[in-house]
């Protein structure tokens, strides 16, 4: 009896994908925000009822604790051991307030239990205060839950599909206080970069003074760039926004590396550059031989039976190429020589992480 276990040397990484991108024109909109306008979380604590059985069970303490105390708002004296809450289930609430909502505006909620249950298909969220971060009520839910899939189940067989413990109310959330949103002070507002750049923040300036004038646009850091409203403006600032928000401006790729560990995806910028270096890259194997021999004793004899395993070891190691990058070479070429010397995508992350030591390659690695 013969059985073989092999060993190949390999590296963590399992897929490759890899990009080459310049400067490209982007819109404003698209890599800064306007100071001062920002959304709103809320949330909130309530019941989910008229489940067919796959709500919380008694073990939820807080369902049940919560359907007593509703029930006293309505003038019902009750207490938690009146109740089944198997048709009931304890739910959270969340919401998002956009900027200069008004009372009356709907919006999308998000429901999630925060018990056991089984699946809030077919439920009902009762009237659930919202609250934003300075803990007061800025909107209200209600409505059937709406749920991406389903449960049947019964004693210890069931069948599902997708989850079935969250889902959505669309349009079941009413804003009862306005949301005020002060951006604009003394015909001044404030442009803040998606992420802190020098060189993108004065391409930014100076699209903006050749387009508006000088003195129009303002930076002293590399996040923000301070606006003010040209004369013939400032009596119509959203105008004048919506212009500014569509001008199209170049933007660069940082020199990075990003390596995902989980996922086995490998992103290079395009403006990582290798200096003059050399890469040799070659596969080991090892196999290891297992073989069972039984010894026997002769007919008679006071013998024992004997099982003895013998085990040979063999190694192999592949001839590997050597191939030179020459000075400046792009991310392009480091792409075309990897896949000349037959890189496989879980050695790439090793090839980097050399190059990168050995001071041959130009940009950040970030692992996550």
């Amino acid at each position: 009896m013969r059985h073989w276990m092999r060993f190949t040397v390999a590296f963590l990484v399992c897929g490759w994908s890899a990009q080459a991108i310049g400067a490209v024109e982007v819109r404003l909109r698209d890599c800064a925000h306007i100071q001062g306008l920002r959304e709103n979380a809320v949330i909130g604590y309530g019941l989910v009822v008229g489940l067919q059985g796959t709500g919380d069970s008694r073990n939820s303490i807080v369902t049940l604790r919560s359907m007593a105390n509703m029930l006293e708002k309505f003038g019902m004296d009750m207490t938690q051991k009146d109740f089944a809450a198997k048709n009931s289930a304890a739910v959270m609430v969340t919401a998002t307030l956009m900027p200069f909502v008004r009372s009356g505006d709907k919006l999308d909620v998000s429901i999630s239990s925060m018990g056991d249950a089984k699946s809030l298909q077919g439920g009902t969220l009762m009237m659930t205060a919202l609250y934003a971060g300075n803990h007061q009520i800025y909107a209200t839910a209600q409505g059937p839950v709406s749920v991406g899939g389903y449960y049947v189940g019964q004693s210890s067989q069931s069948i599902q599909k997708n989850v079935t413990t969250g889902g959505i109310i669309s349009n079941g959330g009413i804003v009862e206080k306005a949301v005020d949103s002060e951006f604009l002070k003394d015909n001044k507002f404030t442009l803040t970069l998606a992420r802190t750049d020098f060189v993108l923040a004065n391409q930014v300036l100076k699209r903006i003074e050749g387009q508006y004038g000088a003195n129009v646009a303002q930076t002293l850091n590399g996040t923000e760039i301070v606006i003010t409203l040209p004369g013939e403006y400032q009596a119509k600032p959203a105008a004048f926004i919506a212009d500014l928000l569509n001008l199209s401006v170049p933007q660069e790729n940082d020199a990075r590396v990003v390596i995902d560990e989980r996922t086995g995806t490998v992103v290079i910028g395009g403006d990582v550059r290798i200096s003059k270096v050399a890469v040799s890259h070659g596969s080991l194997h090892i196999a290891i031989a297992g073989e069972t021999k039984v010894s026997q004793p002769l007919p008679f004899t006071m013998g024992q039976t004997v099982v003895a395993e013998q085990l040979s070891i063999r190694g192999d190691e592949a001839k590997g190429k050597l191939v030179v990058l020459p000075e400046g070479t792009s991310i392009e070429e480091l792409v075309r020589a990897l896949n000349a010397l037959g890189t496989l995508p879980r050695d790439i992350i090793v090839i980097l992480s050399n190059l990168k030591a050995v001071g041959a390659l130009h940009g950040t690695i970030i692992t996550r």
